[in-house]
């Protein structure tokens, strides 16, 4: 644990106890630099909600940590952290204040933490729900565990304002009353609000963004965990590498280097997905449909690369003049027009809204 009457001053500080945030502090650990990781509650079990492709875990040996829950990756991360012998700090940061040469991370619980470099892995705040929109398009994912225990998830692709989840449920509940399945119990319940779109990082600035502070949320799909995961090496080691022995570069410098490193000609990898989330914010039932057949016609490394954010910029080029071919004549009048004008602008700014309700049940 840390401890303040030593009067550190942490090469890193890491606010929030995530995936990202204890990705980026074991790398930067295992440099041998010295980090802090400040969390309210460092010993949260992390909710079910993470969407990855196999053999993205695979090359980060997290293989063990699918078919389960959240907490087995938690654990693995948290276990190699403790070997390094990072230091953890349960508490809130409520302010923090910029000095030259370091900053100073004021907690809930009086005691202030100082580092060199801010990391701010905090994810996104809560985001109000608005007024119910029932012409947004919504779809159910099954996955049965048994015969008569099944996994859930309704969820909107992306709208904007959010489906409030009261709507959300309603849909759930008229889905499964459709097909004829009654539910003889909820084993778990859980909701799930997640921004996508919006700006980069503004730069200069002097606090390292990651994960969904760093705008690393697809803009199209909702998905990050993998690429987040993938991402902390490059965060980490940007850091550890303009830090250097010297100390020479420090302040906005350093944290705006580390951004670019974090984003740098995959910008416009971005701008297109925001095109596609521009296309989708559009789309009705029926539009929606016709995106999907298009879409899954494609050759599955081209889909599942558009999924999983894995498509450089030629290979999401000829991505989306397959799409454009495959679709019919009416998406092309109808449907992919509408978010044109957002492409030639360089991507949709404002921030749109996933919303789901996941819940395993039982039912006969």
């Amino acid at each position: 644990m840390f401890d303040p009457s030593k009067g550190l001053v942490m090469d890193l500080a890491v606010v929030g106890g995530g995936p990202a945030g204890l990705a980026v502090a074991q790398q930067f650990s295992e440099a041998g630099l010295s980090v802090c990781s400040i969390d309210p509650s460092p010993e949260l079990i992390w909710p079910n909600n993470y969407v990855v492709w196999v053999d993205e875990f695979e090359t980060m040996d997290l293989l063990d940590c699918l078919d389960t829950t959240w907490n087995q990756l938690k654990s693995k991360m948290m276990q190699k952290r403790i070997l390094n012998g990072d230091k953890f700090h349960q508490a809130k940061v409520i302010k923090v204040i910029h000095e030259e040469f370091m900053s100073l991370l004021i907690c809930n619980d009086g005691v202030t933490v100082k580092a060199t470099v801010v990391l701010d892995a905090t994810g996104f705040s809560s985001i109000e729900l608005k007024s119910k929109n029932s012409r947004i398009p919504m779809f159910l994912y099954a996955m049965p565990f048994s015969s008569d225990r099944i996994f859930l998830e309704e969820t909107s692709l992306v709208a904007r304002p959010g489906l409030p989840m009261k709507d959300i449920q309603e849909r759930m509940v008229a889905r499964l009353t459709h097909v004829g399945i009654k539910v003889k119990s909820i084993e778990e319940d859980e909701r799930c609000v997640i921004p996508m779109g919006g700006t980069l990082p503004v730069l200069p600035q002097r606090v390292v963004g990651i994960a969904g502070t760093a705008g690393m949320v697809h803009p199209s799909t909702g998905y990050m965990v993998a690429r987040t995961l993938a991402a902390a090496p490059v965060v980490a080691n940007s850091i550890v590498w303009y830090l250097g022995d010297e100390r020479s570069l420090l302040g906005n410098e350093l944290s705006t280097k580390a951004l670019k490193d974090l984003w740098p000609i995959e910008r416009r990898q971005r701008e297109f997905f925001c095109f596609g989330m521009d296309i989708l914010l559009k789309l009705d039932l029926q539009g929606t449909r016709r995106f999907f057949d298009a879409f899954f016609d494609l050759e599955p490394c081209y889909w599942q690369g558009f999924l999983s954010s894995r498509l450089f910029l030629l290979e999401l080029i000829f991505f989306g003049l397959s799409l454009f071919s495959n679709a019919s004549n009416t998406s092309w009048n109808k449907d992919y027009g509408k978010g044109h004008s957002s492409f030639v602008l360089g991507g949709a700014s404002a921030i749109g809204q996933q919303n789901c309700s996941c819940v395993v049940i039982s039912c006969h």
